[in-house]
C-alpha cells in the first residue's frame, strides 16, 4: 500500500486507519500512520501519547530522525515534517484527553515545519477548537531539545520544563512532557496543555495529525 501522503491513499480508496508506506514524488520513502476514519480520513499521524510505554525525554537526533512504535506511542521526526509540509499545505489537528476521559481539540488551518539548518521553525494558521490556543505561543517558534537550547527563554525551557517542544519564552503546550497521572506537582514537566487542564496536570492521550490541503 503506497501513496505520496496519507490523503493520497484515502483517495485510492483505503480506508482503515494503520501504518502505510508513504513515496514522495521524488521517491523518498517512509512508513507513516494514517488515520483514515476520522475527521474524514486522510490524515498522517506525527505523534501519539497513549500509555508511557516511549521515552520522549530525547535529544536532537532523535527527534529530527523519529522514533517510537507507530501504532502506539512516537514522534514522526521532524526531518519527514519538514519534508512533506514543504511539499503541500498542510492542516494540524491535535486531540487531548484527561484521565476522565473527556476530549478537546484544536485545530489549526496551517502547518509548517521548516529545515534543520533553521532549527525547524514551526509556522502555524488559524485556530479554531474548544481546547485553546495553546500553540499560538509557540507559531515561529525552533525547535528545542534537552540538547539544543533554541528559545527565547533565558534559560532553558526543554530541560526546566523536560519536554523538546518549539518553545518560545517558555511554552503553553507541552506534549513531549513526562507521562504522568493527572495532577502533579513542582516544576511544569508532564503532558500539558495550560488552557485546559493547566500546566500542573499530565494528559492520557494526545495525538497530533496533519492533513495536505
Amino acid at each position: 500500500s503506497v501513496g505520496t501522503d496519507c490523503k493520497d491513499l484515502l483517495n485510492k480508496g483505503f480506508s482503515r486507519n494503520g501504518v502505510y508506506t508513504i513515496r514522495s514524488p521524488d521517491g523518498v520513502t517512509m512508513q507513516a500512520y494514517c488515520d483514515m476514519e476520522n475527521d474524514g480520513g486522510g490524515w498522517t499521524v506525527i505523534q501519539r501519547r497513549m500509555d508511557g510505554s516511549q521515552d520522549f525525554v530525547l535529544g536532537w537526533h532523535y527527534y529530527a530522525a523519529g522514533f517510537g512504535d507507530l501504532r502506539r506511542e512516537f514522534w514522526l521526526g521532524n526531518r519527514n515534517l519538514n519534508f512533506l509540509t514543504g511539499l503541500w499545505p498542510h492542516e494540524l489537528k491535535i486531540t487531548l484527553m484527561d484521565w476522565e476521559w473527556q476530549t478537546r481539540y484544536a485545530h489549526y488551518d496551517a502547518f509548517s515545519v521548516g529545515a534543520e539548518a533553521a532549527k525547524f521553525p514551526l509556522t502555524l494558521g488559524d485556530y479554531s477548537g474548544d481546547a485553546g490556543d495553546d500553540m499560538a505561543y509557540d507559531n515561529g517558534m525552533r525547535f528545542s531539545t534537552f540538547d539544543q537550547d533554541n528559545d527565547h527563554y533565558s534559560g532553558d525551557s526543554a530541560s526546566a520544563l523536560i519536554g523538546a517542544w518549539w518553545h518560545g519564552y517558555c511554552t503553553r503546550a507541552n506534549l513531549n512532557g513526562l507521562y504522568l497521572r493527572g495532577s502533579y506537582s513542582g516544576n511544569w514537566r508532564g503532558v500539558f496543555w495550560t488552557h485546559w487542564r493547566g500546566r500542573r496536570y499530565s494528559l492520557r492521550h494526545t495525538e497530533m495529525k496533519m492533513r495536505r490541503l
